[in-house]
Formats: structure tokens, sequence, C-alpha cells
């Protein structure tokens, strides 16, 4: 989990409700983030048994109406589309980005990065037809990360952040060291033997050599973000730790901050060569890893979506004999390994945190 965290595949985690609702409560509701409950179908509403989520609660979720679809729609913060209290289901198009299906005139499939800048910057302004991902993350459609600009604003967004350029693209045919040769060669050979010889188009070779693209990462363009969300809770992670052999005599509440070895990040150098103790007996000061919840909900654990098995780091993988394949299988996988054989098919109530990393 703590190496899936640092590269960043990690984004959720799911743990069980407990108590789980009795088998002779069929109603199960979800009142607000953070708190779920259920009860028994012949009793009021004010009878409800309700549990708050013991691994911290988002900040609370603002809206703002979508003018384009009269108000009948609104955007959250947090980066989703409401009809009413109910988030809409995104669907997802190419590069990663989300559409929403909405009924409001002749739109029926709009981008929810348009329809969230639309809600909480206005329309676009003259001159400035597209929605920036300020962080170059087309899945990342809350109101801080998105701006109106331009198509040369975007790209450099993209490149500013490393992502879908140069090897990373997935059309890519080129790699670094292709690059490199071909630009030593810039003067011994013509250009359309340059694209012959590496398999490329004439273009991809004026491209590279006149530096259209294979450029140092731009800096990114200037942006004034109008809207900031307030904080969600901070929670911070405990992981497999070492320090020197001078401290092992020490428990850890004895302990003041000094360097720290993480077992995560491989064998220890020999200034940590210490015993390793549990995550569990982690300090706050050293730990190195501080996430802050962004969204809180509950559902049955084999509701879990391909796209929320990739957020859970889960690894993709198939077995001919199985009924799931991809990353949900993965999961499946690693949620029996974690809780013991069974423990899928059971489908419990689960609590589905969604976080972020603001330190590592």
């Amino acid at each position: 989990m703590v190496r899936a965290l640092l590269a960043g595949t990690k984004t959720q985690t799911r743990r069980v409700v407990k108590p789980q609702p009795p088998a002779d409560k069929p109603r199960a509701a979800w009142f607000e983030p953070g708190v779920m409950g259920w009860a028994p179908p012949d009793v009021p509403s004010q009878d409800w048994h309700r549990v708050r989520c013991p691994y911290g609660i988002p900040p609370p979720l603002a809206t703002r109406p979508i003018p384009s679809t009269g108000g009948r729609y609104s955007a959250g913060d947090d980066g989703r589309i409401y009809s009413g209290a109910a988030p809409l289901k995104p669907w997802f198009g190419g590069y990663e980005q989300q559409y929403a299906m909405v009924s409001a005139g002749d739109q029926r499939k709009a981008y929810i990065h348009r329809l969230v800048c639309e809600a909480f910057y206005g329309d676009a302004p003259e001159g400035l037809p597209e929605v920036r991902h300020l962080d170059g993350d087309p899945s990342n459609n809350r109101p801080e990360n998105l701006d109106w600009g331009t198509k040369e604003q975007n790209a450099a967004d993209r490149s500013a952040h490393g992502r879908a350029t140069g090897e990373a693209h997935p059309s890519s045919k080129l790699t670094a060291e292709t690059v490199a040769e071909i630009r030593a060669l810039r003067g011994g050979m013509t250009r359309p033997a340059l694209a012959a010889r590496f398999g490329v188009s004439r273009g991809t070779v004026d491209d590279v050599l006149d530096g259209r693209t294979w450029t140092e990462r731009a800096a990114p363009p200037p942006n004034m973000p109008r809207y900031q969300r307030p904080p969600g809770q901070r929670l911070w992670v405990r992981e497999a730790w070492r320090s020197g052999r001078l401290t092992d005599r020490f428990p850890p509440r004895e302990m003041t901050p000094h360097p720290v070895w993480y077992e995560a990040d491989g064998p220890a150098p020999d200034a940590c060569n210490g015993k390793l103790r549990p995550g569990m007996f982690m300090p706050r000061w050293a730990s190195r890893i501080t996430l802050e919840i962004i969204g809180v909900r509950v559902e049955r654990l084999q509701d879990i979506s391909e796209a929320d098995a990739m957020a859970e780091g889960a690894a993709s993988h198939n077995s001919p004999a199985a009924m799931l394949t991809g990353y949900r299988h993965g999961y499946r996988l690693l949620w029996n390994s974690i809780n013991g054989p069974g423990s899928w098919d059971s489908n419990p109530f689960v609590w589905c945190i969604s976080f972020r990393v603001i330190e590592r």
C-alpha cells in the first residue's frame, strides 16, 4: 500500500462497516458524508440506527447551479454533477475525460469539466474556449483544478506535469534515445531518410528537429484558481520502519525526532539498521505521508467499478476460471488475501474513502 501511495496509484481505500446492518434490517440509507444507517421497513425515519465513518469525513459539499441546464443540475466542488442531491454516474470518454448525461434543451451529453467550470466560473470568456486542468490530470474535475484557457495553455499544463508527452504519450513511436539519435544525424541524412529509418512520418521528424515536440518540460502557464475547497480531515500513514541500533532499547513514545528508514524503500543503510518496528508503533513525527479525505460513501464491496479498483492500487489480473477479470479481479484477490477466504463472497457494506496525498 505504501509503495502505491508514493507512486500516486492509490487514491481510494475500503473498510468494512462495523457493525453490519442485521439481516432483518433490509433498509439501508446514506444520510450525509460519513454517516449511514439502517432500519426495518415498518419504523419511522427517526428510529434509524446510524453509524459514523471512523476513518474521517470529507469537507462539507458545496454545489452551484449549472446555468446552461436551467438550474436542473448542479456541480459540486468534489468535481461531480448532481441532480438534486443525487450524483450522476460519470461516463468515460477518451483521454481520461468524463462526461455526464444531462437533459436540458438539445443537450444530452456534456463533459463534466465544462459543466463544473461553467457553474463555478461562468461562461467561457472570449478567446478562452477550452477548460484547463491545472495539474495536467484530465480526470481531476474539482473546480480548484479548472480554469478557462486556450488549447496552447492546455498543452503546456500537460507538458509541465509530464503527462501524455514524450514516451508517456500512448501513441508515441519514439523514445528519448531515438530522438537523440535523430538529432545527432541531422546533418548526415535527409529528413525523408530519417523518417524511413525510424519508421515515422516526415512530419514527426520535422517536429522533433524543429523543436515542436520532445522539448524540455514547459513551465506551467500562470493561473489564478478562484475557488479553494475547504480542507478535509487529514490522516497520517503508519508504516514499518527502523532507526539506529542505539535506539533499539527505547520505546517509540520516548524517542525524539531523528532520521529513520522506511521498510518499503528496501534494505536499510548502516545508519538505520536497528530492529524492524511495525507501523502500529510509528510516532507521528516519523510519518512521511499525509492524506486529505475528499470523499466518503457507502456501497456493497462487489459494487466496486474497474476504475475504482485501479484507484485502490490493485493490479490487473485475468484468470480463465474466474468470473471477474482485470482490475476488479485483482482487487478481489487482494481483498481475500487481507481479509481471509470467502470475505469477498460475503459482499459486506464498506466505507469507500477517497483521498489525495498532500505530503510525501
